[in-house]
């Protein structure tokens, strides 16, 4: 994973179930699991409830559809296999990219971007 680089979940306004099953399957293809999966900004609790269970639905659908075709080409995953990245979706990835140390030549500035892909608007930290 680049350390300069970290993908968070969908943006609030792109919050509905059939785009983060559309981004979430993008990124599992491209990134495996080197991203966080959801993320918040709500800043009010009765929108962070709704919105963490339908997030929490739609990825356990694709993840179970990439662990079936891992399953199809032979690969037995494991309890464990599937706790591990479970947790790295949900700030292990995060936590593994602060603890990589910065290049020599890098500047510890952190910069935001607003990306927007196809309708998936997310802001990309880079160092």
């Amino acid at each position: 994973m680049a350390r300069n680089l970290h993908v968070y979940g969908c943006w609030w306004f792109c919050n509905n179930p059939s785009i983060i099953r559309r981004v979430t399957d993008m990124r599992l293809e491209m990134l495996g699991v080197a991203f966080t999966a959801q993320h918040s900004d709500a800043r009010v609790l009765d929108q962070l409830a709704y919105k963490w269970r339908h997030s929490r639905a739609v990825l356990a659908d694709c993840l179970a559809h990439k662990y079936e075709d891992l399953f199809d080409a032979g690969w037995a995953v494991t309890e464990g296999e599937i706790a591990r990245d479970v947790g790295l979706l949900f700030g292990g990835s995060y936590e593994a990219f602060m603890a990589t140390p910065l290049p020599r030549w890098a500047t510890h500035a952190l910069v935001l971007l607003k990306v927007t892909f196809l309708t998936d608007t997310t802001w990309i930290g880079l160092f």
